[in-house]
Order: structure tokens, then C-alpha cells, then sequence
């Protein structure tokens, strides 16, 4: 299964880097704590529990000092795995096959609070030609942050910041693509909260447009409302008494 598996795999990984590190330094250390220490630290990246792993080098070797050495190897093999990949290996299979794990670490609702659970679905849209003037009277100040933009073919143009409608010194004839906004940044509905957070970063952008895969506009997200929901989610899978 994966637990023997993780656990023959860290050990032959852990007598190869033995050797090789006997061979380049000459020092004398038994081949075997490098197994043991190698396969308690990648059980830990594949399996989790790294305290487990380290009662299980105890348990087998008796010797304490080698047990802390596992300790502190599982402790870097699980905050390697949280920094690039953000769970267990384990936990993904879990995750894959539709369960839910209920844990300190659990990252199944992060896949159920997707873009389009938090989007905001457009009233209207506005074509990228029409003038300055016209949008000033469809939107007035106050009634939306955004407006998308549509081409001829009704596919996303870009964004057009409300306020910036208002700016001084510009023709009212000019067409609203002249003042756009993240014409080729923008999110899908499958996206998790977590891809969006990082895509408003990326884009230093405070909204985007939600697209499906026609390019046509389903909705808007804005970055604090986001920020908000994600907050609010964490702090309910942590504490859950005071939902």
C-alpha cells in the first residue's frame, strides 16, 4: 500500500544519499541511520504525521538521539510539502476519490468556493465603441465598480473602471475601449479561491471579469470580497464553535 511503500522508497533514497555521502566525506556513520531517517522523511512528505514517524524510528531503533534526527527531518520534509504543494500526497488522493477530510489541515472546501460561487453576475454589458457620453448615463456614480466590455461579437473587450468615466479631460465622443482595463487578464468560474487571490496579485488588479470558454462574460469578482470569503472560511473550519 502507500504507507510501505513511502516507507521501502525513503529508505533505499536514504542508503543511496548514505553512500554517496560516505564516498564524498569519509565519515563514519552507519549506513542505516541515513535509511531511517530517509524513510521516515518521505512517509512524512507522502503520508503526513510526522510525530508518528518519529515513534516509529524510536520504536525500531530505541535510540533517542536518532529519533530526534528523524524528528527534525520530518518536521523540513512537511514544511517543504505545505510550501510547494500545499497538503499531503495522501490527503490529494483523499480529496480526488471526493472525500472530505475534517483536519487542521483540511483543503477540500477550498475546491467547493470556486470563482463562480463568488462571482457577481453582470446586469449589462457595454460595447468596447460605445461613446463616452452614452456609458456616463447607463452608469452613474455609485452603481457598479466594473463594467465589462464587449467586442462587436459579444466576446469580454476588458474592464472599465466606473470612476474613471468621471475623469477630467476626456472627450465624451471617445470610445469606452479607449480607457480599458485587463483586456487579456481574467478568471473562470472552475478557478478556486486560492487561483483567484493569486490572480488579482498578478494583475495587480482590484476586479476581474469571470469568463466561461467562449469568452463570454459570465460575471465580475472584486479582489476584497474575495479576500473576505476566504477569511471568513478559514476562520470557520478553525473555529468552528463559533459558526
Amino acid at each position: 500500500g502507500l504507507f510501505f511503500a513511502s516507507l521501502l522508497l525513503g529508505a533505499i533514497l536514504g542508503k543511496i544519499l548514505g553512500i554517496a555521502w560516505l564516498m564524498a566525506f569519509g565519515l563514519e556513520l552507519p549506513i542505516v541511520v541515513f535509511a531511517v531517517v530517509g524513510m521516515c522523511a518521505l512517509a512524512t512528505a507522502v503520508i503526513g504525521a510526522p510525530l508518528a514517524m518519529c515513534f516509529l524510528a524510536l520504536e525500531t531503533t530505541k535510540s533517542l538521539p536518532l529519533a530526534l534526527a528523524v524528528l527534525f527531518a520530518a518536521l523540513i520534509a512537511t514544511a517543504i510539502v505545505r510550501q510547494f504543494f500545499g497538503f499531503s500526497f495522501s490527503t490529494w488522493r483523499f480529496h480526488i476519490r471526493g472525500e472530505t477530510i475534517r483536519s487542521a489541515a483540511d483543503i477540500g472546501w477550498v475546491r467547493e468556493l470556486s470563482v463562480g460561487k463568488m462571482m457577481r453576475r453582470v446586469a449589462s454589458e457595454a460595447p468596447a465603441s460605445m461613446k463616452l457620453a452614452e456609458a456616463r448615463r447607463r452608469f452613474p456614480p455609485g452603481s457598479t465598480k466594473a463594467v465589462p466590455m464587449v467586442d462587436d461579437a459579444g466576446r469580454y473587450a476588458g474592464l472599465c473602471i466606473t470612476s474613471e468615466l468621471y475623469g477630467e479631460g476626456l472627450d465624451p465622443q471617445m470610445p469606452l475601449a479607449s480607457i480599458s482595463h485587463q483586456t487579456s487578464a481574467w478568471l473562470r468560474p472552475d478557478q478556486t479561491v486560492r487561483e483567484a487571490i493569486l490572480a488579482f496579485g498578478r494583475h495587480e488588479a482590484d476586479t476581474l471579469a469571470v469568463l466561461d470558454a467562449d469568452h463570454r462574460v459570465l460575471g465580475t469578482l472584486n479582489e476584497q470580497y474575495c479576500l473576505r470569503r476566504y477569511s471568513n472560511e478559514v476562520n470557520r473550519r478553525l473555529y468552528p464553535q463559533r459558526g
